[in-house]
C-alpha cells in the first residue's frame, strides 16, 4: 500500500498542519480545482484506478502538508474514504464535462444521466439548465418564424442564435 493511505502519513500530515502556523493557504477544493488533478482523477474514475487513486491521494496529502490544509478538509482525502472521496470526484468531473457536451451540442442528456445515477442533485440543478435553454430556443425560434424563416431550418438557426449569445457572454463552459 502506498504512503498516501498509511495511519502514520496522515497523522504526519496532522502534525505538519499542527506545528506550522497561521490559517490554511489553500482550500481542498482550491486543490482539487488544479487542471493536473482534474484530469487525473477524471481519467482515474473511468479507468476505475484504484492504484492510481493511491498516487493521487498520495500527492494530495503532500500537498495538503505545505498549504496547511484544514484538518476537517484533510480527513476528507485521508484514509480509505479518501479514496472513495477522490473517486466520487473524478465521476463529478466527468458528469459535468459530458452534460457541458451534451448541453452545448443539445446531444442527448438523458444518456449523461443514466450514466451517473448517483448525481441526483446535479440532475435536477442541470435539468433547470436545460430548460431555460430550450425555453430560450423556442423564443428565438418563434421569432425567426414569425419573421418569415421557414419551419424546418428555424430551429437550427435558434439554436446557432442561442450558442453565438453564450459564446458572446463567455458562458462557453459550465461549472455545476
Amino acid at each position: 500500500m502506498l504512503v498516501g493511505c498509511q495511519k502514520e502519513h496522515v497523522e504526519q500530515v496532522v502534525h505538519k498542519n499542527n506545528d506550522t502556523q497561521g490559517a490554511p493557504l489553500l482550500t481542498l477544493s482550491e486543490l482539487l480545482s488544479a487542471s493536473d488533478i482534474q484530469s487525473s482523477l477524471s481519467e482515474l474514475a473511468l479507468e476505475k484506478d484504484r492504484e492510481g487513486l493511491l498516487v493521487v491521494q498520495s500527492m494530495l496529502l503532500e500537498a495538503a502538508a505545505e498549504v496547511r490544509l484544514d484538518e476537517k478538509e484533510l480527513a476528507l482525502i485521508s484514509g480509505e474514504n479518501g479514496i472513495v472521496f477522490l473517486e466520487f470526484q473524478g465521476m463529478r468531473i466527468n458528469f459535468n464535462n459530458e452534460f457541458e457536451r451534451a448541453f452545448f451540442s443539445f446531444g442527448d442528456i438523458e444518456s449523461v444521466y443514466s450514466r451517473y445515477p448517483a448525481f441526483v442533485e446535479l440532475k435536477a440543478r442541470t435539468q433547470t439548465l436545460v430548460e431555460n435553454r430550450d425555453a430560450l430556443v423556442d423564443t428565438i425560434r418563434n421569432d425567426l418564424e414569425a419573421n418569415g424563416t421557414d419551419t424546418e431550418t428555424s430551429l437550427n438557426e435558434a439554436r446557432n442564435i442561442w450558442r453565438q449569445l453564450m459564446a458572446e457572454q463567455g458562458l462557453e463552459s459550465i461549472s455545476i
